[in-house]
């Protein structure tokens, strides 16, 4: 029987790498640590996620048609490698509620006030699993479109946010004033694992490209495109709301956009951008509730539609219950950066891609032809 294997091409996959960067890391005050000097964290941390790219990378130009865990099976052995890739599973659903908490309290804050979160939860959740169950290529399509819109969005954004004579770049300087240290440990911290250690989860994705070669410079594109932007909106920010504001605001980007005030003609522009970002981490969310479906349908040897509610409801459990309120919310999320990124996103690819160097310095690298990942 011929099987109908869904591939993405390379722009598909550029819009939805820039998505999974941007995601809600677009609308939260990253590097907040370094004050007015957070948009060289912000810069550091993107210098820093190319270099992660090219760890994540090197184990898949061994196995261009391998998911991260069908070739961390390989590497790894059946059972150790079947244990990460069910850890990588949960891993990505887990960070995919952590990030859709933070949509729905984008939602509930600036827009439906009277809404409970749950609800709110349930209507982007219901939404996630519709798109997941018609599969990455429907994704990718919806990403390339809305990746056109959001160029318009952020240029129109733009033009009004300087000519609305808001912007104070003197508010940026002088720079290096604490020096060096809350700088790095803002790094470290806060903008090297989150969003771009998180790219891991792209390698889930890679296999579906019509050509894996061109993954690289398509990745690498896809983080400097990303990381310009969220560099872009970190400076924004502080120069118009100032370096106190903008490094402690919840929503800096929407109390920034607010500020544009043109006559009696263009006021509360932060509405024109909140559905924006609203879509762009619904985007990321699926992309991490994908790879979590398509990683335990490999481990399980279960269809992944088959799994789509029931991983759905765990995602509504888990967005909901993590922390009682926002603040409670934002001190998880910090912990959850500093202690149980660096496993998924440093340990554990380091040891595939030395494992991946040895076997392949052992000459015992054949040409698999496997199964794709997804066949419909």
């Amino acid at each position: 029987m011929k099987v109908n294997v869904t591939r993405i091409s390379s722009g598909q996959m550029f819009a939805l790498m820039v998505h999974f960067i941007l995601g809600t890391s677009e609308f939260v005050s990253l590097g907040a640590e370094a004050e007015r000097d957070a948009w060289i964290s912000d810069l550091i941390g993107m210098a820093g996620g190319l270099l992660l790219f090219l760890l994540y990378y090197y184990p898949f130009t061994l196995f261009p048609r391998m998911t991260l865990i069908e070739y961390s099976r390989h590497l790894l052995g059946k059972g150790i490698g079947s244990v990460v890739g069910f850890l990588y599973s949960m891993y990505f659903l887990y960070i995919a509620a952590v990030n859709l908490r933070d949509g729905v309290e984008l939602t509930n804050i600036n827009m439906l006030t009277s809404t409970p979160k749950t609800v709110i939860a349930l209507l982007l959740i219901l939404c996630m699993i519709y798109v997941a169950s018609l599969g990455i290529e429907v994704l990718a399509r919806v990403a390339l479109i809305f990746w056109f819109a959001l160029s318009v969005t952020i240029l129109t954004m733009n033009f009004l946010l300087f000519i609305s004579g808001s912007l104070e770049f003197d508010r940026l300087l002088p720079i290096l004033s604490n020096g060096w240290q809350p700088i790095l440990d803002s790094v470290l911290r806060e903008t090297l694992m989150y969003p771009y250690g998180e790219m891991i989860c792209i390698m889930m994705l890679m296999p579906f490209l019509k050509t894996p070669e061109k993954g690289f410079p398509v990745g690498i594109a896809a983080i400097l495109t990303g990381g310009v932007l969220l560099i872009q909106a970190m400076a924004l920010n502080i120069a118009s709301l100032g370096p106190d504001i903008a490094t402690r605001s919840v929503f800096p980007l929407v109390a920034t956009m607010a500020k544009i005030q043109l006559s009696e003609l263009f006021t509360r522009m932060d509405i024109f951008v909140l559905m924006p970002m609203i879509i762009v981490a619904f985007i990321k969310v699926t992309i991490l509730f994908y790879a979590a479906l398509l990683g335990l349908s490999g481990i399980f040897r279960i269809e992944f539609r088959k799994l789509v509610l029931p991983m759905g409801c765990i995602l509504m459990v888990w967005s909901v219950l993590l922390a009682p309120s926002l603040m409670q919310h934002l001190e998880f999320g910090a912990k959850l950066i500093l202690f149980v990124h660096p496993l998924f996103v440093v340990v554990i690819p380091l040891l595939l891609a030395c494992c991946a160097f040895f076997h392949g310095r052992g000459g015992r690298i054949r040409n698999f032809h496997k199964t794709d990942p997804q066949s419909e």
